[in-house]
């Protein structure tokens, strides 16, 4: 296949998924839904949900949780679960990882619409950083923009200080990858990414 005829190829399988993506969306525009768990997923009780309380721990099992409430019944845990709602009809995000297992619990999204897909990746659009990460990462002032296609770290290794159990004040501005085209602005965990700019290290 010729560069020209791949490039055609790319750009209306790229054409297709807008479409599929605008008709999905449009489609959730006009269905009504939903939003509230059933009696049957509330025991019967009949309770309405007023509140929703996420609890995210690296590593937790669901067996490794029915195993500590047995043996902690006095526990908040157990407190918890004894009167909260478990859901036993679900699985982790695909590829599984605690960045983008928690994205998606918290957007919805799937490590594909979200961008994320580990807490350490590569992308050919962004800078490296203004300063040497504590990861390491090298980084400095002058690699933006004259340097495009950089690791992607958002960890604790972006933190101020990881010896503070507040980071010493969160995240340091200097440790983020840069955006070449917005003046070298440090892009923040929250910011939207193209998810096919994305490649796992």
């Amino acid at each position: 296949m010729s560069f020209a005829e791949l490039r055609h190829h790319r750009l209306r399988w790229r054409l297709k998924s807008k479409l599929f993506s605008c008709l999905v969306a449009l489609s959730l525009l006009l269905m009504p839904i939903r939003m509230t768990a059933t009696s049957d997923e509330l025991g019967g009780t009949g309770n309405k949900v007023k509140h929703v309380l996420l609890i995210s721990v690296d590593g937790l099992h669901a067996l490794d949780l029915t195993n500590y409430v047995a043996s902690h019944r006095d526990s908040t845990l157990a407190s918890l679960l004894g009167h909260g709602v478990v859901y036993t009809n679900n699985s982790t995000s695909q590829p599984s990882d605690s960045f983008p297992g928690l994205a998606a619990l918290v957007t919805g999204g799937s490590p594909i619409t979200a961008g994320l897909w580990y807490d350490v990746t590569y992308n050919r659009a962004v800078s490296p950083p203004a300063q040497t990460t504590l990861f390491p990462l090298t980084g400095a002032p002058d690699l933006c923009p004259n340097v495009v296609g950089a690791p992607v770290i958002y960890d604790e290794s972006d933190d101020f200080d990881l010896t503070k159990l507040d980071g010493g004040g969160g995240i340091n501005p200097n440790f983020l990858p840069r955006d070449p085209n917005n003046r070298c602005a440090p892009i923040w965990p929250t910011s939207t990414f193209a998810p096919t700019r994305y490649s796992k290290l």
